[in-house]
């Protein structure tokens, strides 16, 4: 992992040198980064979610502990953990070049991946006789929020 890294970050010291990018500090590069992470886009439904759980308890007062848990669980399911696999598996078996999907090209699948799970949840969540109000649009306002997010690029 170590290797990979080092290896990562002087491609990086080589391109910046070629195209007359200034070097910033290390530390500013790993803090950037840091922040690209926690921030990316596929955890943000699972941030609102967390954040409608918080902010309006009383929506979620019929579901169960364990029920929300659950609840939690397969929205970071459906909306993270399954685009991100796709495209590691779109990655391994050389569908793209890069894991980082750098051209628009390589971008092309993997939203439509994406789609298809904020679609498949938002179906999925349509037959939940529990369902409170608060959720009634989250998940059909994610399939088309990143559908005309993308559609604009």
């Amino acid at each position: 992992m170590q290797f990979f890294f080092l290896t990562f970050l002087c491609k990086i010291r080589m391109q910046q040198q070629t195209l007359n990018i200034p070097v910033q500090p290390l530390y500013l590069r790993a803090i950037a980064k840091i922040i690209s992470y926690i921030f990316h886009p596929l955890f943000i439904p699972t941030y609102i979610f967390l954040w409608l759980v918080i902010r309006f308890p009383f929506e979620f007062a019929n579901i169960t502990p364990v029920g929300l848990f659950f609840r939690k669980f397969t929205v970071f399911w459906m909306t993270a953990f399954f685009p991100a696999f796709s495209v590691f598996l779109l990655w391994r078996l050389k569908f793209i070049d890069s894991i980082f999907l750098r051209t628009q090209k390589e971008r092309i699948i993997p939203y439509v991946i994406t789609m298809i799970f904020y679609w498949w949840m938002w179906y999925l969540s349509r037959n939940f006789s529990d369902q409170p109000f608060a959720l009634r649009f989250f998940f059909p306002r994610n399939f088309f929020c990143y559908h005309y997010r993308n559609d604009a690029e």
